[in-house]
């Protein structure tokens, strides 16, 4: 809910939205999040088989899938920190997306480029130790060649990153 909030939101609907964040989830935002996470791993395991298809000739979709599911699981460290990071500032304390996006990398240098700042959250060190997980699972499942695994890893990842910051840019973090 949190991240709605962009620097032109009115500062009653800003507080209205930290009231409603503060409050636990139930229902279907339960439900969601396992069903979002199972769906950017089928999508996932599907784009990362074509592309190992098309630099080794080898791509079999449910080693990629299983190895995807387990690799994203790095990603929620980073998920956990952030939660406690920004439960411990205060709800109140958040009037921007740069004040919800903790991270641990070059982007927690950056305090006023907002463009900057959406660009180098990507680099963080649950992101770089993602990606050599996907390195590890292109060599493992293909046989390929450290050189094509990553090719296929930087490919996948970088789509991956186009899309979370496309994502924060139309969520406000422009």
């Amino acid at each position: 809910m949190l991240g709605i909030i962009t620097d032109d939101t009115s500062p009653q609907v800003a507080q209205a939205l930290r009231d409603s964040a503060s409050k636990p989830a139930v229902g279907l935002s339960l439900l969601w999040t396992p069903i979002g996470y199972a769906i950017s791993v089928l999508i996932g395991a599907g784009i990362i088989t074509g592309l190992a298809a098309m630099f080794t000739a080898k791509g079999k979709f449910m080693p990629f899938f299983t190895g995807l599911m387990f690799a994203k699981l790095v990603l929620i460290p980073g998920s956990i920190l952030m939660y406690v990071i920004v439960s411990l500032r205060g709800v109140d304390s958040i009037n921007t997306m740069m004040d919800l996006i903790w991270t641990i990398g070059p982007a927690m240098f950056v305090t006023s480029n907002k463009l900057l700042f959406n660009i180098l959250s990507q680099f963080q060190l649950f992101e770089v130790w993602y990606f050599v997980l996907l390195v590890i699972l292109v060599q493992k499942v293909t046989g390929a060649k450290r050189g094509a695994s990553i090719a296929v890893a930087a490919i996948y990842w970088l789509l991956g990153a186009a899309v979370a910051i496309g994502g924060l840019a139309m969520g406000g973090l422009k």
